[in-house]
């Protein structure tokens, strides 16, 4: 034991739940659909809201990594950029809500393909939750 406290798993028994709790445990696992070099400055993003860093900087270097991105690479990227632009308007409880949306997506029927494509997006929502940010305390 490193001394850090348990973290309880409440959700589904899911590789993509698991997945996810895991590395909102500070665990770096790449989940599906998501982009390494784009998580990274979604996560700079976030702590940049609000303070000094530009936002508008790593908006336009994550816009140039669109330009770049192969084919299906590419829809991911744009999702990403999208999701930026929000938070810089909206700020951080933009992601809880497009994550909540998302949620509510996956319970209705959908095709193989677009719950493919909605579980990729959620799973890039992640790379916008900084620690400790909308957590809440339980009792």
């Amino acid at each position: 034991m490193d001394g850090r406290p348990a973290i309880r798993f409440t959700g589904s028994i899911k590789e993509s739940a698991l997945r996810r709790f895991v590395r909102s445990a500070g665990v770096a696992l790449p989940l599906p659909g998501t982009l390494p070099e784009l998580d990274e400055l979604a996560g700079r993003l976030v702590s940049a809201v609000g303070s000094s860093e530009p936002a508008t900087a790593l908006l336009e270097e994550a816009e140039t990594l669109v330009d770049s991105a192969p084919g299906r690479r590419k829809d991911a990227a744009r999702y990403y950029v999208r999701v930026m632009k929000e938070v810089m308007e909206k700020g951080h409880q933009f992601v809880q809500k497009e994550e909540d949306r998302l949620k509510v997506l996956l319970e209705g029927k959908l095709s193989q393909k677009k719950r493919a494509e909605m579980e990729a997006r959620l799973n890039a929502l992640q790379a916008f939750t900084a620690p400790g940010l909308g957590e809440k305390d339980e009792l």
